[in-house]
C-alpha cells in the first residue's frame, strides 16, 4: 500500500507544479489586464498627442510598471518551478511553454513602453494578450485532470 501511495504521489508530482503555477497566475491575472490595459490607454493618448513615447500617457505609470515587473520576478519562480523537459508530461511541458512566453512577453512589453513608439506597443498588445490566453489555456487544461 505504501507503495503504490508513493508511486502515485511521484505521478502526480507534475499536476501539483502547474497547479501551483496556476494559482500564482491567478493571484496576479487580474492586476496583470488592468496594466495590459492601462498600457492600451496611454497608448492611445499618446497617439492623439503624436507623442513618440508612451511613459508620460499612464494615469499611474509606477503602479503599472511595478505590477509588470513584479510578473517578471514572480514569473521566473513560477517558469522555473515547472519542468519542460522530454520527461515531463505533456500538460506539464505545454505549461512550463505557457508560462515561458508570458513572462518574456511582459519583458518585451516593459522594454517597448520606455524604449518603443506607441505604435510598437499598440502592436505588441495583442500578442502579449494572446499569451496569456494560453496559460490561462494551460491552467484551465490542469483543472480538468
Amino acid at each position: 500500500m505504501v507503495a503504490i501511495s508513493a508511486w502515485w504521489w511521484l505521478q502526480s508530482a507534475d499536476v501539483r507544479r502547474v497547479d501551483a503555477a496556476c494559482d500564482t497566475w491567478l493571484e496576479h491575472r487580474e492586476s496583470l489586464r488592468t496594466a495590459i490595459s492601462e498600457t492600451d490607454e496611454a497608448v492611445g493618448r499618446a497617439e492623439a498627442d503624436g507623442a513618440d513615447n508612451i511613459p508620460d500617457y499612464f494615469n499611474d505609470f509606477d503602479s503599472t510598471h511595478a505590477t509588470l515587473d513584479q510578473w517578471r520576478s514572480i514569473g521566473a519562480g513560477v517558469h522555473d518551478g515547472l519542468d519542460g523537459s522530454g520527461d515531463a508530461s505533456r500538460l506539464e511541458r505545454g505549461a512550463e511553454r505557457a508560462f515561458h512566453h508570458a513572462r518574456s512577453g511582459v519583458v518585451s512589453l516593459e522594454e517597448l513602453i520606455e524604449f518603443g513608439s506607441p505604435d510598437e506597443v499598440e502592436d505588441w498588445l495583442p500578442e502579449l494578450a494572446w499569451r496569456f490566453q494560453s496559460v490561462d489555456d494551460s491552467c484551465l487544461a490542469a483543472a480538468r485532470r
